[in-house]
C-alpha cells in the first residue's frame, strides 16, 4: 500500500508541474521567451516520441517474459541509439544548411533522448522505482526551472539544458537498478526491431 501511495503521489506531482509550469513562467518570463520553451518542449517530446516508437511497450512486455532481461534490454536500447544517431545526423545537417529549428535542435540531441528506458522497470514489477525515475527526469528540472525563472534567468536553453542533463542522470539511475549499461553499441537491423515492434 505504501509503494502504490509513493507510485501515485510522484505521478501527481509530475502532473501537477506539467499543468502549472506553463502559466507559472509567464508570470516571470517574457512571453517570445515561454513561446521559445513551449516550442523546445515540444520538439523534445515528439522526438522521444520518435525514438520509442513501438520498442518501449513491446520492451516492457519482454521483460516481464524473461527471467534475464538484459539482451533485451541491450537490443532495443541499441535499435533506440542507432536511429537517435541517423536522426542526430540529420538535425545537424539541417540546421548548418537551414538555420536554427527546434525539432532540428532536438534531433540533434536525440542520442541523449534515447538513452532512458524506465519503461523496463515497469515489466521487472518495479513501479515504485519506475515512478521515482520517472520523478528525477521530468519534476526535478521543472522544480530548478520555476526556482530559476523566480529570478529571471530562465531561458530555452537553460531550458533544455536541465530537461537533457535530468534526462541522463535519470537514464543512469534505471540503468544501475536493471545493472545494465547506460551506453550502447549501433545495431544495423535496427530497422527491423522498430517494424517487429509495431506488427507484433
Amino acid at each position: 500500500m505504501k509503494g502504490f501511495s509513493l507510485v501515485i503521489f510522484l505521478t501527481g506531482i509530475g502532473h501537477i508541474l506539467n499543468l502549472c509550469f506553463f502559466p507559472i513562467l509567464t508570470l516571470f518570463v517574457s512571453q517570445s521567451e515561454v513561446v521559445s520553451i513551449a516550442k523546445i518542449d515540444g520538439a523534445l517530446a515528439l522526438m522521444i516520441s520518435i525514438v520509442g516508437f513501438g520498442l518501449n511497450a513491446s520492451t516492457s512486455r519482454d521483460v516481464a517474459l524473461l527471467q534475464d532481461p538484459t539482451s533485451v534490454i541491450e537490443s532495443t536500447q541499441s535499435s533506440k541509439i542507432t536511429l537517435s544517431l541517423v536522426l542526430s545526423l540529420l538535425g545537424a545537417i539541417w540546421i548548418s544548411i537551414n538555420g536554427f529549428d527546434e525539432f532540428a535542435f532536438a534531433a540533434l540531441f536525440a542520442p541523449i533522448l534515447a538513452l532512458g528506458y524506465e519503461n523496463v522497470l515497469y515489466g521487472l514489477g518495479k513501479p515504485v522505482l519506475a515512478a521515482v525515475a520517472s520523478f528525477i527526469r521530468q519534476s526535478i528540472p521543472l522544480l530548478i526551472l520555476l526556482a530559476l525563472a523566480l529570478i529571471g534567468v530562465v531561458s530555452w536553453e537553460v531550458y533544455s539544458f536541465f530537461i537533457l542533463l535530468f534526462y541522463v542522470v535519470a537514464a543512469a539511475f534505471v540503468a544501475e537498478l536493471c545493472q545494465a549499461r547506460l551506453f550502447y553499441g549501433v545495431r544495423q537491423d535496427f530497422f527491423f526491431d522498430y517494424l517487429d515492434a509495431v506488427i507484433s
